[in-house]
């Protein structure tokens, strides 16, 4: 039985390179979030169409209900001009906030990534950049391998797996992240609406 396990461990120490080689994990998760970033942008414009109309719609019934009020009251004219420029500055403000607000928001997430790379020293803090740090240290531990020393191998082998699945683990939350993220920015919209039509 020894021998049996001493065999099967030189034969996987010998086949690790050419089973590295065939993963090929460069680039795996970043070809996800450029799938899921080109879908969330096609999102924003059929999200912001709809947020558009449901805003106009809203301000248009707050402004009438506004005025309305001011009607019933028998406000003079200064007031009225006074609510009317109030309802125009605002909704302009909150219009230009609903437009550009998804294309800000993916700015924020793209500067922080880019900050977060730049504090730890790793230029292009992607997924696949994290997996690919796992693959290095897998490597080398591969070519630092000898048949002279199988149990220190082994246990170097088992080390750098170990180190490969949990960067693969942290590489996959952050692309989940940055998922939930573009989620947040495009979809939100709907939601930054019905906060707006609260305020007017």
């Amino acid at each position: 039985m020894k021998k049996i396990s001493i065999i099967l461990v030189v034969f996987l120490i010998i086949q690790a390179p050419e089973a590295l080689a065939a993963i090929n994990g460069q680039n795996i998760f970043d070809d996800v979030e450029s799938k899921y970033k080109v879908a969330a942008s096609v999102w924003a414009s059929t999200l912001t169409a709809r947020a558009s109309w449901l805003f106009w719609v809203l301000a248009l019934i707050s402004m009438v209900w506004t005025h309305g009020m001011l009607l019933f009251r028998k406000a003079d004219i200064a007031e009225f001009y006074g609510e009317f420029i109030r309802f125009i500055v605002f909704t302009g403000f909150f219009w230009w906030l609903l437009t550009n607000g998804p294309a800000m928001a993916i700015d924020v997430i793209d500067s922080m990534q880019i900050l977060g790379g730049t504090a730890s020293g790793i230029s292009g803090t992607t997924p696949s950049g994290i997996v690919d740090v796992g693959f290095k240290i897998f490597n080398t531990v591969v070519q630092q391998s000898s048949i002279a020393s199988p149990v220190m191998s082994t246990a170097g082998i088992i080390i750098a797996t170990i180190v490969i699945t949990i960067l693969a683990l942290i590489a996959a939350n952050m692309l989940i992240l940055l998922v939930s993220g573009w989620i947040l920015a495009y979809a939100g919209a709907l939601t930054w609406v019905l906060v707006v039509a609260d305020g007017l």
